[in-house]
């Protein structure tokens, strides 16, 4: 049994789009298996500055890749978003996968939101 491989991950810093009013950061991912073959989404988990865990699932190209943008509502809450994981599998059902632990890079986003909603819903 051979996993999936993530090859690379590059993420932005999060920025403000003003013309949507959203707030937004970049990412892109490679992965690869050389045995049954690449399935052809993955997620990315984040978890929020309130615990709320943040997940998407994208398809990767027929290459294995993704540049893609991640969104979010103008009134997110300010804080640290943490790149929790990030899951996929091989055409055999093998599962890749990065967690925070693994990350080379640093793995967190802080986010300075002054439209942010920071108070917990009771």
């Amino acid at each position: 049994m051979k996993k999936p491989l993530l090859n690379s991950i590059d993420i932005s810093e999060f920025y403000f789009d003003d013309v949507l009013q959203k707030w937004k950061f970049d990412y892109k991912i490679t992965a690869s298996d050389d045995l049954s073959g690449l399935e052809s989404g993955h997620i990315v988990e984040i978890l929020g500055p309130t615990g709320t865990s943040l997940q998407e699932w994208r398809y990767f190209d027929e290459n294995g890749s993704i540049e893609t943008t991640r969104i979010f509502e103008k009134f997110i809450p300010s804080g640290e978003y943490r790149i929790n994981s990030v899951r996929f599998n091989d055409l055999a059902g093998n599962e890749g996968d990065l967690n925070w632990e693994q990350f080379s890079q640093p793995n967190i986003l802080i986010l300075e939101n002054p439209f942010g909603d920071d108070v917990l819903p009771v």
